[in-house]
């Protein structure tokens, strides 16, 4: 069903805003319409125009929060059909560097069950994107254990969960563990993989400027 129009002086996106604000704070179940509608300085029959519920509320705010990833996912699964490897690679990186900069924005600010929200769906978010680049792996000669779908879901929940998880600054202890973990579920060779681990790498550079690069060419 299309979405209905917004009243005259951006109703919705109010509601919207408000909405994030106050489920990211009290959570889905501490956050009513009433006390959105409140915030927002509107009655309660306004929220009901543009939305039946506030489950579709909290979906319209998760699908709002989630875009900018999308883009980027989308973007770096493409090219992994020219480097499938180096797009493995700056997937995680990327993932590692966002859930760095949410913690220091969030922490102190976000209800737990929002953030176990947003976590489960990052992990669901990323797998389609994973397949597509394993997928290219597979056309450059990889061989999976799994196949391609379970190999997106492993590598998604398996490498993607320990990213994200609530205590993750020990990530860097156990970083040869997850490459091996990662070769020998998508079948790579151990000296091969390392090797062009650092040949892409040394192409990339500093990942920070690669992916302003990246962002200005959008």
């Amino acid at each position: 069903m299309p979405r209905k129009q917004m009243f005259e002086g951006g109703t919705k996106n109010r509601i919207l805003q408000i909405g994030r604000q106050l489920f990211f704070e009290n959570g889905f179940d501490g956050t009513g319409v009433r006390a959105i509608m409140k915030a927002v300085g509107a009655d309660v029959g306004a929220f009901y125009y543009y939305y039946t519920s506030k489950d579709e509320l909290f979906d319209d705010v998760m699908e709002n929060f989630f875009a900018p990833f999308h883009a980027d996912f989308d973007r770096l699964a493409k090219e992994a059909e020219e480097a499938p490897y180096r797009s493995l690679l700056l997937f995680f990186i990327y993932l590692n560097d966002r859930t760095r900069e949410f913690r220091a924005q969030y922490a102190n600010n976000m209800h737990r069950t929002v953030r176990l929200a947003i976590r489960e769906s990052t992990l669901t978010i990323m797998e389609p994107y994973v397949e597509k680049i394993i997928h290219a792996l597979i056309e450059k000669g990889a061989h999976p254990i799994l196949n391609e779908k379970a190999a997106a879901v492993f590598v998604s929940h398996g490498i993607g969960g320990v990213i994200l998880h609530e205590d993750s600054d020990w990530i860097t202890s156990i970083a040869d563990d997850l490459h091996q973990s990662i070769n020998l579920v998508l079948g790579l060779d151990a000296d091969l993989s390392k090797k062009i681990y650092e040949e892409e790498m040394s192409k990339v550079g500093d990942k920070k400027e690669y992916f302003r690069r990246t962002e200005a060419k959008k």
